[in-house]
């Protein structure tokens, strides 16, 4: 069985910043317009791929381009510890009842539980004021 991996689209973290310019703290940010064509774009090649499930980060972009690319065509299935390693304050998550709202549907029915016992989403907080002294003392 092939496996796939598929980036999420342009977030509004990756659309202002770039390089070493100073982190802009978008917390767990969404897709911009262009992410959301981007991944709308990508569907028209995974639907040719026969993809019967994916696994998600629980982060917003990457929950939303899994939507946009597999929503009605493949179970999504969220997993705490598929994410990127914490270095700019779009990798810290939000509570799962704020991340996944606007995307509940279509996710895998025990994606909520699987959400709300991740314990990265219970030391966000402290994450992101870790991440804020990091970045602020350069």
């Amino acid at each position: 069985m092939p496996i796939y991996l598929i980036r999420h689209g342009q977030s509004e973290f990756n659309a202002v910043h770039s390089g070493n310019a100073p982190d802009p703290m978008i917390f767990d940010a969404p897709l911009t317009a262009k992410g959301v064509v981007q991944a709308k774009h990508a569907r028209a090649s995974a639907l040719d791929l026969g993809i019967q499930l994916v696994i998600s980060s629980p982060l917003t972009r990457a929950l939303q381009t899994a939507r946009y690319i597999f929503d009605g065509t493949a179970p999504i299935k969220v997993m705490a510890g598929a994410r990127e390693k914490l270095t700019h304050s779009c990798d810290v998550g939000r509570p799962p009842k704020g991340a996944v709202r606007p995307i509940r549907t279509g996710l895998c029915k025990d994606n909520m539980t699987a959400l709300y016992a991740a314990p990265s989403w219970r030391h966000s907080a402290r994450a992101a004021v870790r991440l804020s002294l990091k970045l602020s003392r350069g």
